[in-house]
């Protein structure tokens, strides 16, 4: 399907399906910095997003990134105490990892996650050995749907756009990919094949990576 050198993986809904734990986590944060959150607020400003972003699009002003940090690192520690008891990785995630090594092609991880979280699932799941490049939503000036994320971790292993396979879950992730130029898979832990495709223009849709293997392997 293609011809690809390297696989740039989100993480949060990608390698993890956390999305139910933050989603329990967020509403918790809030209360204790005064705010509601609901399912239609954390749609709209809060999947696929830097903490920065979403936060500024909660409080709805400007914030500083020193605040917006440390109020993310806050809600992350109760997403993280949240998931911990059931933490597992995407089906046929470590299967597909080592398919892709076997293969010689390159692995990034491209997150708007803070580096605590991504730190955090690499070595739960002990593949931290196989990304050459870890970007995170620190290490960008614009959080998804930009497409600043991409380009950094595709310039970072020496890529082209071309070159380059985007796996994602979120609205915002899949359209960062199209807007690379990057072919996109989109796996549907967090929406439907329907959802992804017609509003991010996705060039395939998966369940879980023992569908996206299967397509490679051809």
């Amino acid at each position: 399907m293609y011809d690809i050198k390297a696989v740039l993986f989100d993480m949060d809904g990608v390698m993890v399906d956390s999305n139910p734990y933050h989603r329990r986590a967020w509403p918790i944060y809030g209360k204790k910095i005064g705010l509601e959150i609901n399912e239609e607020l954390m749609e709209k400003h809060v999947y696929g997003h830097t903490n920065h972003d979403a936060l500024e699009n909660l409080f709805n002003k400007k914030l500083d990134k020193t605040l917006t940090n440390k109020l993310g690192e806050e809600k992350e520690a109760i997403y993280r105490d949240l998931i911990k008891a059931d933490l597992k990785p995407v089906d046929g995630l470590i299967d597909f990892i080592k398919f892709l090594k076997e293969k010689d092609i390159k692995m990034a991880v491209a997150s708007s996650a803070p580096r605590s979280n991504i730190d955090f699932i690499l070595d739960s799941f002990n593949i931290r050995s196989a990304f050459k490049v870890i970007v995170d939503g620190n290490m960008v000036k614009s959080g998804k749907p930009n497409p600043e994320i991409f380009l950094k971790a595709a310039e970072m292993l020496g890529y082209s756009s071309a070159e380059c396979l985007v796996i994602e879950d979120s609205l915002a992730g899949v359209e960062a990919g199209r807007r690379a130029g990057m072919p996109t898979a989109g796996i549907t832990t967090t929406h439907s094949k329907e959802e992804l495709a017609p509003v991010a223009f996705a060039d395939q849709n998966f369940t879980n990576f023992k569908e996206l293997f299967l397509q490679l392997s051809k």
